[in-house]
């Protein structure tokens, strides 16, 4: 039997998921120096574990582009059969296509790496243009600490405010000014909270009924999530299924999405779906409280769906693994 492990330079719920499923140890190395530094201590740690463990076939995470390149350019020196890389939007399009010289890495890795994990069609077919070889995998619905979130969910119920959370990482692609600008039209009695760390030069009004959590901890983003009527996820790439979204629906939250192809087809109860303008997305905010008793059903049959659903696009990994 071969050895597999999967290796990744962050801690992130969809490596941990994947990993777990799929019965593969994983190793998670984290540094905190400046960028330079920090490239070489990671991927001399790399070189460690790989010459320690000895791996058949490695796992990586792509971000980071630089953790993926490495992997696939030094498997023959380290005499792993197959790498497997696990690409996100942003490993696949770095810089929402901006980088040329990061880019034409992407399209390498493309090409050179033994499969590519990609979480819907429209993403495998790009892969498969430039002449390499993918699998899709959607995220596993995270499982999260059940008195943690039965806790928080007790916050909800008779509550007469309406909390919703807008899941943001205050990346290129998320329209946080937007959803700014709508939740500031809102009613009082609705409270708008944004997680993430928020650009030091963020420049705008809040109105008093948001929230800026600022980075917090596992445990406390949870019980924001559970305490929550409504969870908001939204992005520009169209073909981007976000991780907030497969968190709600592991909560039983209704969700606000963005109106994409992609979004539609599989989160495709429980959901207003929302075009990024301010707008629309008040509209959609306002839509989604008015049907708030309808999406909280649907979204309860869509977990148990994609529960049932999700063990079976594992299979071409598997016999992947056996070849």
């Amino acid at each position: 039997m071969s050895k597999n492990i999967w290796l990744t330079w962050e801690h992130q719920r969809r490596n941990r998921s994947m990993a777990n499923a799929l019965s593969i140890p994983i190793y998670e190395i984290i540094s905190k120096q400046s960028r330079l530094l920090r490239y070489f201590s990671l991927t001399f740690r790399t070189a460690r574990v790989l010459l320690s463990e000895k791996p058949d076939v490695l796992f990586v995470q792509n971000p980071s582009i630089v953790l993926a390149f490495f992997s696939v350019m030094t498997k023959r020196l380290f005499g792993i059969r197959a790498v497997v890389v696990d690409a996100h939007n942003g490993g696949i399009f770095p810089m929402e296509g901006r980088s040329r010289f990061l880019n034409a890495i992407a399209l390498l890795l493309i090409r050179y790496a033994d499969l590519t994990i990609v979480t819907n069609d429209n993403l495998k077919c790009y892969i498969e243009r430039r002449k390499g070889r993918a699998v899709v995998i959607p995220d596993p619905l995270p499982e999260f600490d059940l008195k943690i979130s039965k806790r928080a969910e007790s916050l909800v119920k008779g509550e007469s405010k309406i909390r919703i959370t807008y899941v943001c990482t205050w990346a290129a692609d998320e329209p946080y000014l937007k959803v700014i600008s709508a939740a500031a039209k809102l009613p009082s009695h609705v409270h708008v909270s944004i997680t993430g760390r928020p650009p030091k030069n963020l420049q705008c009004n809040l109105s008093e009924n948001i929230t800026l959590t600022g980075f917090i901890d596992e445990k406390s983003y949870v019980e924001l999530l559970a305490s929550s009527h409504l969870v908001m996820v939204l992005t520009s790439r169209e073909d981007c299924l976000n991780c907030g979204a497969y968190e709600a629906v592991a909560l039983n939250k209704p969700m606000i999405l963005s109106d994409t192809a992609v979004i539609r087809s599989y989160f495709n109860k429980g959901v207003v779906y929302s075009e990024l303008s301010d707008a629309q997305i008040y509209s959609a905010i306002c839509s989604a409280i008015k049907d708030y008793d309808l999406l909280s059903a649907q979204v309860v049959s869509l977990r148990a769906e994609l529960l049932a659903s999700w063990i079976g696009f594992l299979e071409p990994l598997r016999k992947f693994l056996l070849l």
